[in-house]
């Protein structure tokens, strides 16, 4: 076995020391290098972190936007469903008044028409009269043997006794009744015509468009003017003879 020197001592020592101080250093680059790492990993995982939120925060908002737009769609449904509802009961409310003025104005051209009726009536009854008087006249005209002249001369007396019964009252009152009716009677038929096509009712095949309602209630001052014309070309015909 070798003797060191004295001196070798001391060069041990240092060299354990610096082993000791290369260790501690090698320890502390260790630890800065394991805080460099977990700094930047920490560093990307933050970014990460802000990526996701940022990204998180654009869908949000999107919602968001989503979301306002929805509810105004919402808003717009609503308010569109009211004035819908609105417009239903006023075509309910203008319905259910159009069949109230379709059936008074039915009523009315009924009554109308059985007025007109009547005076049609009156009016025929009118000619059976005249006629009847036009045949007793020539009757008692063949009896009594008068003259064409005397003849004529009656027809003229009983055509201006038809002009003053044509306008005297109450046939003057029912003759301007029967063209106030006519008329109102024609208006409503054109009223009821408009409103029941306005309500999508169906017209039948080969029905006529055109409402009639004006041509009846006429007809008896009609007869009447025929009448006088019957008169007075009879009234000729005597003074032929």
């Amino acid at each position: 076995m070798s003797i060191l020197p004295a001196g070798c001592d001391k060069c041990i020592w240092d060299l354990t020391d610096d082993l000791r101080l290369a260790a501690l250093s090698i320890e502390e680059s260790k630890s800065g290098l394991l805080s460099v790492s977990s700094g930047a990993a920490a560093h990307r995982h933050v970014n990460e972190i802000n990526s996701t939120i940022y990204l998180l925060k654009t869908k949000l908002s999107e919602r968001e936007n989503q979301y306002v737009l929805r509810k105004i769609q919402i808003n717009s449904a609503e308010n569109t469903m009211k004035s819908l509802l609105s417009d239903v009961e006023e075509l309910a409310e203008r319905e259910t008044q159009a069949s109230r003025k379709g059936q008074l104005a039915q009523k009315e051209s009924m009554d109308t028409i059985n007025h007109a009726t009547q005076l049609a009536e009156q009016a025929h009854d009118l000619r059976d009269k005249i006629q009847e008087i036009n045949n007793k006249m020539l009757y008692y005209g063949e009896e009594q043997e008068l003259s064409p002249e005397e003849i004529s001369e009656k027809l003229m007396l009983a055509q201006k006794m038809l002009e003053e019964i044509r306008h005297r009252r109450p046939f003057l009152t029912q003759r301007e009744l029967v063209d106030e009716e006519a008329d109102e009677a024609y208006e409503c038929r054109c009223i009821q015509f408009l409103e029941s096509h306005t309500s999508a009712s169906l017209v039948g095949p080969g029905e006529d468009l055109e409402p009639q309602g004006n041509i009846w209630p006429k007809q008896p001052i009609r007869n009447i003017q025929s009448y006088l014309e019957l008169i007075c070309s009879l009234r000729e015909s005597f003074r032929t003879i």
